[in-house]
């Protein structure tokens, strides 16, 4: 099973357009077009039963599905006030094919889960552990 990302569930929306579009729902303010003057900092992805996630890095809960072709974020919910406004790039993990491989291994959606810090090699003891091939 492929660990999915934004492209995988909303495949007529680029990441930037969907951020909008929820912004513009949820709080009618949209953030400023993601170019490099509106860019600064970066956040995290991590893998929530097996989807690659970018959460607010300020703790108000946001998350969303996110991309590698277009790993930007901003929060619908704080609208990045404390990073001046400005997107976020999300950063993925440099281990990201041997982590996805480790995960795809797992039959089950609620056992398709990565933090960083977590090594590939954790992950392959954790299936040898539980008996995944």
């Amino acid at each position: 099973m492929k660990i999915q990302t934004h492209e995988d569930i909303q495949k007529h929306l680029s990441m930037e357009q969907f951020i909008r579009l929820e912004a513009s729902r949820v709080t009618r303010v949209l953030p400023p077009e993601a170019t490099p003057d509106n860019i600064q900092g970066q956040v995290d992805a991590y893998v929530n039963h097996g989807r690659w996630i970018a959460e607010c890095p300020h703790g108000c809960g946001e998350a969303y599905v996110t991309s590698k072709q277009d790993p930007l974020f901003w929060c619908a919910g704080c609208r990045n006030t404390l990073n001046g406004g400005r997107w976020y790039l999300v950063a993925f993990p440099k281990a990201l094919a041997r982590i996805e491989r480790a995960l795809e291994k797992r039959l089950a959606r609620t056992n398709m889960n990565w933090t960083p810090g977590e090594t590939s090699q954790a992950l392959e003891a954790e299936n040898k552990a539980h008996g995944v091939i």
